[in-house]
Formats: C-alpha cells, structure tokens, sequence
C-alpha cells in the first residue's frame, strides 16, 4: 500500500485499522502503517486517517521486493484497490 504522509507518498505495509473517539464527540477511522526505514525490520508506525492510505495490488513480497531493492523492482503498474 501507499500511505500520504505530509510531502511525500511512500509505500508501507497496513498492520490495523481502528476508530479514534475525539474528545468532541467525533469519530474517525484511521489506520495504522508500518513503514520501514532500514532492512525492514527498523521504521515509524504511522497513523492516518484512511483517506489517506492508498491500498494496492502489491503483494507483501511485492512490497518487501520494492524496499530492498530502493524502488527498482517496482511492477510497472501498481493497481489500487
């Protein structure tokens, strides 16, 4: 999946979704984004409104595929979902 951060989009692996009760009484789905910084296993947990989390076509291979490899095994046409 694609998570929009502020600046940039940046692929990521979506790990929960759940729904955030403000203290106004409003409620919003949000989701929670894992997005590695180094060999995958070091990164930010985001969390995001689900507008803003682009779901793909991108197996989890897929995903693992295009991190370690900087971007250059990317399909040429990644399908949201």
């Amino acid at each position: 999946m694609l998570a929009r951060l502020p600046g940039r989009t940046t692929p990521g692996f979506l790990t929960g979704t759940f729904t955030l009760k403000r203290s106004d009484g409003s409620q919003h789905e949000v989701c929670t984004v894992y997005v590695p910084t180094n060999h995958l296993y070091v990164g930010d947990v985001v969390v995001l409104p689900v507008t803003d989390v682009i779901e793909t076509d991108l197996s989890v291979e897929d995903g693992v595929s295009l991190m370690l490899s900087a971007g250059a095994s990317v399909p040429r046409v990644v399908v949201e979902r």
